[in-house]
């Protein structure tokens, strides 16, 4: 399992003290099975170790590789935007309704992962 060092200040509040059984904490040196502690004494080591799960992290890189993508992809592609036009303008443009079923669908799961990003799945 791999453990990382971060600042007390890089999680967010409703996951500091939100673990299930069996995870470990360690603030200010010590290990901690029950609920998350800050250390007293912030200079002396203001992070909390997190060990991540294989899995855990697998699933980490393959979400950041997919914001990665998402950032790189242009809003509009111009060369698509160009032969649509042209295929148009011929009479020869045929409009697939699974693929536009497919990206309303896409863009409503888009959607409700956006609002639901923070709130509790309980």
């Amino acid at each position: 399992m791999e453990t990382r060092k971060v600042a007390a200040s890089q999680i967010p509040a409703d996951v500091a003290g939100a673990r299930t059984a069996g995870q470990t904490v360690r603030t200010g040196g010590s290990a901690s099975s029950g609920a998350a502690t800050q250390s007293g004494n912030s200079s002396a080591n203001p992070g909390i170790n997190v060990a991540l799960s294989p899995k855990a992290r697998e699933l980490a890189d393959a979400r950041k590789r997919a914001f990665d993508i998402a950032k790189a992809t242009p809003d509009i592609r111009e060369d698509r935007v160009a032969e649509i036009k042209r295929q148009i303008q011929a009479g020869t443009y045929q409009a697939d309704p699974a693929k536009i079923a497919d990206g309303i669908g896409r863009e409503a799961i888009l959607e409700y992962m956006a609002e639901s990003v923070g709130k509790s799945r309980v």
